[in-house]
């Protein structure tokens, strides 16, 4: 009851279900860095979403009598939104020759996005760049590349979420969180999420022989057949290299 009572304070922008696609064209720039740096890049089904609030101390009468009195504090919170994996790209232990191959994400991948932030952030790579936050339209299919997100202790504590659970984010927010447009749309050219998938996926096959000379070897052959990823290659060259 207490927290049926507190939600209706909760006033958040997100539902509006106003899904904005941030990306118009190819992304092809800071490719190594985005991908290297995130945990797990994937495409994955949005599957849904649900809103949080955070924690209250306050009992139901204290809400009741400060609704009352007209001294409600906004609540903040968030939507969680859980999609179901439908493919591995690339893990963080691609770029690192002999590592064990972390355990694959079972089960929905959740990214919690607290409404208190602000709309766009500055990107870490881009000086003029503003990244929005992430969206997930239920029924879509997206290209994730998925950090964990730094502040677990800190919004388990402050927000009502499942500590059993691993909250995920974008790197660089929405940019990390690519709608892909509908299977019956996918093959009309000029589809910029499109060419960022592939260009991807070719990047990530790259990076999946076992030694580094095996990974050097076939992202040199990637700069000839895909020149678009040159940038991408020689990064992930120089990074392999002793």
């Amino acid at each position: 009851m207490k927290k049926t009572f507190a939600a209706a304070y909760l006033a958040l922008s997100i539902p509006a279900f106003c899904q904005i696609d941030y990306q118009t064209g190819p992304d092809f720039k800071n490719l190594y860095e985005r991908v290297s740096g995130s945990e797990f890049v994937v495409t994955a089904q949005a599957t849904g979403w649900k809103t949080v609030i955070e924690r209250q101390t306050l009992s139901e009468d204290e809400l009741e009598a400060r609704s009352r009195a007209g001294t409600m504090t906004r609540l903040d919170g968030g939507p969680v939104f859980m999609a179901t994996v439908t493919g591995t790209l690339c893990r963080q232990s691609d770029f690192q020759p002999g590592s064990a191959e972390p355990a694959p994400l079972a089960g929905p991948v959740y990214l919690f996005v607290p409404e208190s932030e602000p709309q766009f952030n500055p990107s870490l790579f881009e000086r003029y760049r503003r990244n929005g936050k992430e969206f997930l339209l239920p029924g879509s299919e997206y290209l994730l590349f998925l950090r964990r997100d730094p502040k677990q202790e800190e919004i388990f504590s402050k927000y009502e979420l499942d500590p059993k659970l691993t909250y995920y984010r974008g790197f660089e927010l929405a940019r990390g969180a690519v709608r892909l447009p509908a299977p019956a749309d996918r093959g009309k050219p000029g589809n910029g999420a499109m060419a960022t998938l592939s260009a991807v996926t070719a990047f990530c096959a790259a990076l999946q022989p076992g030694t580094a000379s095996g990974k050097i070897g076939a992202l040199t052959d990637l700069k000839t057949t895909r020149p678009e990823l040159q940038e991408a290659a020689d990064a992930a060259i120089r990074a392999l290299q002793p």
